[in-house]
């Protein structure tokens, strides 16, 4: 749900994450019950990614994907823990500060989790990465499968107290599908047109059957608007919203304040006002958790989690996407096959594991996460080297080479993950150049495909398959997780992966997989693991999700 997040002004993106929900039960027609709403926050990278995006960390995505924890919030006294934050206000240290609330801009998980808290969608996800209802009642697919019709719930409101209609969703949603700068474009390139049946009712007619419509109208991306401002880009600094939360200051600076949105249209959040603070230094974030000058710190290193100690405690969980590391296909000596290959086969992912995560994940070399439909536990991920001098023989590397590679020491991991894929590659002659930049440059280079190499970050919301393959193996706006690849044959999977279901998805997934592994356009690593410190003002507020949200219990 990327997650890194990552585009490029006028490209769509193929991509939810993004970072995108993946439970067949929410795939079958109306719903009929609606679970309990929560308010969302999505960690990505890239998009949307991870993505962190479904979403590279971007987000990217979105990315656009990233500590996901779910946060709930209970009225109940308790030991405080050291904690000045109470019920009333709580505090998020995040590893950057928001840049942006254009749902359709957003990759980096901080943006993706600020829009997340204000944004109210046509369905939204809950901590086990399950798809209900949110601002829509149900969604009815027609027969021919090609059109869906979704009944608005009935008084609902953005929250200045302006009525909110189906005029605003079709404002919302056809600027989604047709703006060129949307980063997850991907994710919408089988709608037709998003009309108004009625005041109340939505319909979108597609060009080819989209089973996981739902799933992709409960990404941040859909966020819905008032219609005489959704195509104003200045709107977009202080945006009117339908979530839990809403905008109460942010300026672009470090800090980004919300309240609660007492116009919403379900049970409402028990905590009143969110401080969302960028603090890049993982030590500094650390300690203002033991201190309880902040509540929550995403992202930590693992090589600090023996600094998590009481008041504040560790929150761990494995997100739905993963770590890799990524070539420019299109820039030498990284176009040749044959080196993409080799350093695939250099990499020790389990040293990686080991040191970058302290064991805390796992090898991974295929295309999908072990938390995700279509993994295969059979692929090979140890190291072989001789495999891999034999692959780089009549390539521009086989006297070797140097490239430089890029990182963040803005998300967990990476710093250690770079140290070792340097002495790895040393093995076979390739010499890195390690380059630390923050988020926001580093996903800007991205973007401009100025970035030979990088280590970059992949998740998605919940498990459906449409948000990591938009997101991480198509060209658009996250240019398949910038690593440049286009193969039309891994295009024509992901389409026929987009409209299939049951058997038949679990056989295409099967074939994606295989031709990730065989064209090797970037180096899978590990699953995402992420690691939180929390110091909150009563105990047992904090649990694990698997869907890259904060969740707060509600009134």
């Amino acid at each position: 749900m990327l997650d890194a997040r990552e585009v490029r002004k006028g490209e769509s993106t193929s991509r939810k994450r993004t970072n995108v929900p993946r439970n067949p039960s929410t795939l079958r027609g109306p719903h009929k019950e609606t679970p309990q709403p929560l308010a969302i926050l999505t960690e990505t990278r890239g998009d949307p990614i991870i993505t962190r995006h479904s979403r590279n960390k971007a987000f990217t995505i979105a990315a656009a994907l990233t500590v996901t924890v779910v946060l709930a919030v209970s009225g109940c006294g308790g030991d405080g823990g050291g904690s000045r934050g109470s019920t009333e206000t709580l505090v998020l240290a995040e590893p950057a500060k928001v840049t942006t609330f254009d749902p359709i801009l957003a990759y980096q998980s901080t943006d993706l989790r600020a829009i997340d808290l204000i944004g109210g969608r046509l369905f939204s996800y809950d901590k086990d990465g399950t798809v209900g209802p949110g601002l829509a009642q149900s969604g009815t697919a027609a027969p021919d499968q090609l059109s869906w019709t979704f009944p608005l719930r009935p008084d609902l409101k953005f929250s200045d107290g302006s009525a909110l209609t189906a005029t605003d969703v079709v404002a919302s949603l056809e600027r989604v599908r047709t703006d060129p700068t949307n980063v997850y474009s991907a994710l919408t390139s089988a709608w037709k047109l998003v009309s108004a049946v009625d005041p109340q009712t939505v319909r979108i007619d597609l060009n080819v059957p989209s089973p996981k419509l739902e799933s992709v109208l409960s990404y941040p991306v859909t966020t819905i608007v008032p219609a005489a401002h959704a195509a104003d880009p200045k709107f977009y600094n202080a945006p009117v919203s339908a979530g839990m939360f809403t905008l109460a200051s942010w300026g672009g600076g470090a800090e980004a304040k919300f309240v609660r949105n007492e116009n919403y249209w379900g049970a409402k959040p028990i905590v009143k006002n969110i401080t969302m603070t960028g603090v890049t230094d993982n030590s500094t974030r650390i300690s203002q958790v033991r201190s309880g000058q902040v509540n929550f710190a995403a992202d930590i290193s693992p090589s600090l989690i023996d600094q998590v100690t009481a008041p504040a405690k560790l929150v761990t969980a494995q997100l739905r996407g993963f770590y890799s590391l990524v070539p420019n296909n299109t820039v030498a000596p990284f176009n040749d096959f044959g080196v993409r290959k080799a350093i695939s086969l250099a990499v020790d992912r389990d040293q990686i594991n080991k040191i970058a995560w302290h064991g805390k994940s796992q090898p991974l070399a295929g295309f999908w996460p072990p938390n995700v439909d279509g993994y295969d536990k059979n692929v090979p991920t140890g190291r072989d080297l001789d495999g891999a001098k034999a692959a780089l023989r009549g390539t521009p590397c086989e006297q070797g080479c140097t490239s430089d590679l890029y990182f963040t020491s803005g998300y967990p991991g990476e710093p250690e993950m770079a140290t070792v894929i340097k002495q790895n590659l040393a093995d076979i002659g390739i010499t890195l150049n390690l380059q630390n930049l923050d988020p926001t440059t580093l996903y800007s280079r991205l973007a401009d495909g100025k970035v030979p190499m990088a280590i970059l970050l992949v998740w998605d919301y919940v498990n459906q398959p449409s948000g990591l393959l938009n997101y991480a193996l198509q060209q658009g706006g996250s240019q398949a997780n910038f690593s440049f690849y286009n193969s039309p044959e891994m295009n024509q999977l992901i389409d026929q992966a987009n409209q299939q279901s049951g058997d038949q998805l679990k056989e295409t997934l099967a074939k994606i997989d295989a031709l990730f592994v065989k064209d090797v356009p970037y180096a899978n690593l590990t699953p995402y693991p992420s690691f939180s410190a929390a110091n909150l003002p009563e105990q047992g507020l904090v649990t694990e999700s698997d869907s890259a949200t904060y969740v707060f219990k509600l009134q």
